[in-house]
């Protein structure tokens, strides 16, 4: 888990790995004006991949 420090600084590293990594999620949400299943799953996948980066260096 994160400490309240750690919120806003994961929320910054969150949003450019999406940019990067995910630029899929965006494009949903833009073409669809929804929050889709495969819009959930590609949120779901990125946070978990971005919590594990955040975490390893501990």
């Amino acid at each position: 888990s994160l400490e309240i420090g750690q919120v806003s600084p994961f929320l910054d590293d969150l949003r450019k790995y999406f940019k990067t990594n995910k630029p899929q999620f965006q494009e949903i949400l833009s073409a669809t004006k929804t929050f889709t299943e495969e819009a959930e799953a590609l949120l779901k996948e990125g946070i978990q991949e971005q919590m594990e980066r955040f975490l390893l260096p501990e």
